[in-house]
């Protein structure tokens, strides 16, 4: 059997909806002995396929009732995923606020230190002694 099946054609054709072109290219393909087998067992399948779809009848409140179901689980999710950002967001402001605080105190830490370095470095002579700047 070869390994390069024309699916579309081939569902064209079941569908009866293959174009003058599309049917010359099928009949080509068709003419190989492999092909002509699988085609016909595919036609079959289809057979019996169109027929039990025929005998099928949609059971319309299962339907609705399975639709309702994923839209409340989409919903839950939703939902949950909220809650869960809400927590996240919350959990990073704490998170900056605390590293903010550190570095201001460091900052001023810091300031206040060199400040008081540059005080005692710094002398201004007066005729009314040294005094400091700072």
């Amino acid at each position: 059997m070869k390994k390069n099946i024309p699916w579309d054609l081939i569902i064209s054709k079941l569908k009866g909806e293959l174009t003058a072109g599309d049917e010359q290219l099928f009949e080509k393909w068709l003419s190989v002995a492999e092909n002509k087998e699988l085609f016909e067992e595919l036609q079959e399948v289809w057979k019996q396929v169109r027929a039990k779809a025929v005998e099928y009848t949609v059971n319309t409140d299962s339907c609705w009732n399975e639709l309702i179901r994923r839209m409340n689980e989409k919903e839950m999710a939703k939902k949950e995923e909220k809650k869960g950002g809400t927590c996240k967001n919350l959990c990073f402001c704490l998170l900056f606020f605390a590293i903010k605080n550190l570095c201001s105190t460091f900052v001023l830490q810091s300031y206040s230190n060199v400040r008081e370095s540059i005080s005692k470095a710094i002398k201004l002579h007066t005729p009314f002694g040294v005094q400091r700047i700072f």
